[in-house]
């Protein structure tokens, strides 16, 4: 009788993991353990299978039985210490790690994955040895390169750490994680330099799609535009009739970077605002003059897109007005006449109003040219308009103010986003957890490998999308108050392919409804919208499975303070949350030289009229302490598990050394007396039952 399989046999199961058809894979692995229990290569594969799914104990066994079968396979001691490493034994890890290297000198990812161990233990010395020789061993290796850029930024070697991570971006265009690290510490330490080198990842940052969200970049990208491009130059020039608006125009459309941002993201630059506000207006009043080409065609483009991004919160001036308002009278007689408006009249008019609030108008208008705009302003909205009428709707908006808080998202749902961070690779649920660096007492969490989650309060939909690539095997259910915000989402999920997301139109006090646990949830910047906090964040919890876990995000006493003064204004000065009031109003600010009006400038939210409208509008708003915070997870039996913000951890690190500190909450809270500005946003943290 034979030991083992035909090679033709072999040859198949080897073909089908090479190729990842993982379920075949699987099947006829199972077959040659049992009918071949001394064939290791099956259970080599079977146990490859296993860690790959996130099941490690039926990994282990496999693990196990392979080693055994050839004790000198250095990928068999490989796959036994990752095993060990994904079950939290890390001692053991190291051993077969060692054995790996041991019986093949000239491993490198086994030496990268000891110095990630070694990281863990605070190990640094020993960390950068491993790293370095991986890296000798395998010169492009670009994980290694990020992996030693985190141990260099533990030891406060920023410079060196920042070349690193270089280098990684460099072996490895698409590497989020490596942009990602990068971008946290030339922010937190002020390390930007305009270089082509930066200028080159930057612009990286942009070409890949769904690399990373623009929000995260939005200030450094102003930076280098202002630093590119010299509005009061350009625009002192212009004043004296050096350069005519046509000029104008080429000059600021040969700023690629700009061109390209304008279309992805508002621009969070008050300078730059007025400068576009500036050129929006001199094309309005010259458009019949303006000699149009190529250029100004994809500026004006660009344009149009920044405004339908922002909402159109630019301030018009009544000259402004009244121009519109005749640009619209003539084309509306030109259309009844079967004439067809120019392109340069499409884009100006989309550059002061959106093209789907214009009954009147056509998208077969320049279909071909201006199918950008297009999609963007008639087709989307026209797709989520029917997506809308599909979506389930679970219980009723009883509750006074969440009805409110209700119409003010069905008329202002927001953002429209346009690109995520998405990971290239999804998460086992067990290692996403512990990439947090939680605090979590009930380990029982770490056994669930294909989790249920709850995204309470998901908009139109970026945090429900991205949580649904990054954690594997994950069933996603997206609840909101606002039938367009999830329409958006929905709309953008079925362009992404993505179809692990469940989006239902109810109230989180609906829940009991559902009858659903969740292993984890997620509801951040909703609780302080409803009437009662507490008793939603309950609601919450009686849909959490014991050993779940639960990320919340509240307001900040401390952290809005300068909010709370603006909002106070508005209460006092009696201004309607209706866009032109809302505008008018933002007008002023930006005018101000109030220092609490201000800081309100260097805020993302202060540039897209629905951010705006929920920074100082909103219907309802709680604010909280952190001891207000600590008290209510007593009274709810949650334990503190951590914070989420790794630039606001990284600022609490370099005061408070001992680990355990961090899920300290009366530390904290003399940490954001002394520094208040650190939750501007939010407190972002995770929790879990005792």
């Amino acid at each position: 009788m034979s030991t083992q399989p035909s090679e033709a046999e072999i040859k198949s199961l080897y073909t089908f993991f090479i190729n990842k058809n993982f379920y075949e894979a699987e099947k006829l692995s199972l077959t040659f353990t049992k009918k071949y229990p001394k064939f290791q290569f099956g259970w080599k594969v079977l146990g490859a299978l296993y860690l790959q799914k996130g099941l490690f104990e039926n990994a282990l066994n496999a693990n196990f039985r392979s080693f055994e079968l050839a004790n000198k396979d250095y990928e068999a001691a490989y796959n036994l210490a990752i095993n060990f490493q994904n079950l939290n034994e890390l001692k053991k890890a190291c051993e077969y790690y060692s054995l790996a290297i041991e019986i093949n000198p000239n491993y490198p990812e086994a030496f990268n994955n000891l110095g990630i161990i070694n990281v863990y233990q605070n190990n640094l010395d020993d960390a950068y040895l491993n790293y370095t020789h991986a890296i000798k061993l395998k010169p492009n290796f670009a994980e290694a390169y990020n992996n030693l850029g985190n141990c260099l930024k533990k030891q406060n070697k920023y410079e060196d750490a920042i070349i690193n991570y270089k280098q990684a971006i460099n072996f490895q265009p698409n590497y989020q994680v490596a942009y990602l690290n990068w971008l946290v510490l030339i922010e937190q330490e002020k390390l930007f330099t305009i270089s082509d080198e930066n200028l080159k990842i930057v612009d990286n940052l942009l070409n890949f799609k769904n690399l990373i969200r623009p929000s995260y970049i939005s200030k450094l990208v102003t930076t280098i535009i202002s630093n590119k491009i010299d509005t009061k130059k350009i625009l002192n020039n212009y004043y004296k009739k050096n350069i005519n608006l046509r000029e104008l125009l080429s000059i600021i459309s040969k700023t690629p970077l700009l061109v390209k941002f304008m279309s992805l993201y508002p621009l969070t630059d008050i300078e730059l605002e007025k400068f576009l506000i500036f050129i929006r207006r001199e094309i309005l009043f010259q458009i019949y003059d303006l000699s149009f080409n190529e250029d100004i065609k994809n500026f004006q483009i660009a344009l149009s897109n920044q405004l339908y991004i922002n909402e159109f919160i630019y301030y018009e001036n009544s000259d402004e007005k009244i121009k519109i308002f005749e640009l619209i009278s003539k084309l509306k007689d030109e259309i009844r006449k079967k004439l067809k408006p120019s392109i340069i009249e499409i884009l100006c008019l989309s550059s002061y109003k959106p093209l789907n609030k214009l009954d009147w108008f056509s998208e077969l208008f320049h279909k071909n040219e201006l199918y950008e705009i297009y999609k963007r302003q008639i087709i989307d909205y026209d797709t989520e308009k029917k997506i809308k009428s599909k979506i389930l709707s679970i219980g009723s908006t009883t509750d006074n103010i969440s009805s409110k808080v209700k119409d003010q998202y069905e008329e202002s749902p927001y953002p429209r986003w346009l690109s995520l961070s998405i990971p290239s690779l999804p998460k086992l649920f067990p290692k996403y957890l512990n990439d947090k660096k939680l605090n979590i007492l009930n380990d029982k969490i770490f056994k669930i490998h294909k989790p249920k989650i709850l995204i309470a309060g998901c908009g139109t939909g970026q945090h429900s999308i991205e949580i649904s690539q990054t954690i594997a095997y994950c069933e996603i259910l997206a609840i909101d108050l606002s039938l367009n915000s999830l329409s958006y989402a929905k709309r953008k999920s079925l362009e992404l392919n993505i179809n692990n997301i469940e989006y239902v139109q109810s109230d989180i006090l609906n829940l009991n409804k559902f009858n659903k646990k969740f292993d984890m949830i997620d509801c951040v910047g909703v609780l302080h919208h409803m009437d009662n906090p507490i008793k939603g964040w309950q609601c919450l919890l009686d849909s959490l499975k014991h050993e779940g876990i639960i990320r919340i995000g509240l307001y900040s006493e401390i952290g809005r303070k300068d909010i709370i003064k603006t909002k106070e204004e508005i209460n006092k000065l009696n201004i309607d949350c209706n866009v032109n009031e809302m505008v008018s109003f933002r007008d002023n600010i930006i005018k101000s030289d109030e220092k609490h009006h201000q800081s309100l400038l260097s805020m993302n939210d202060f540039y897209s009229v629905s951010e705006f409208r929920d920074l100082l509008f909103n219907i309802q708003e709680h604010r909280f302490s952190l001891q207000q915070i600590k008290d209510i997870l007593d009274s709810l039996g949650l334990n503190f598990c951590g914070f989420e913000n790794q630039k606001i951890i990284n600022k609490f690190n370099k005061i408070h050394l001992n680990k355990n500190d961090l899920y300290n909450l009366d530390l904290w809270d003399q940490f954001e007396q002394s520094e208040n500005n650190l939750f501007t946003e939010m407190y972002v943290f995770w929790c879990q039952k005792k």
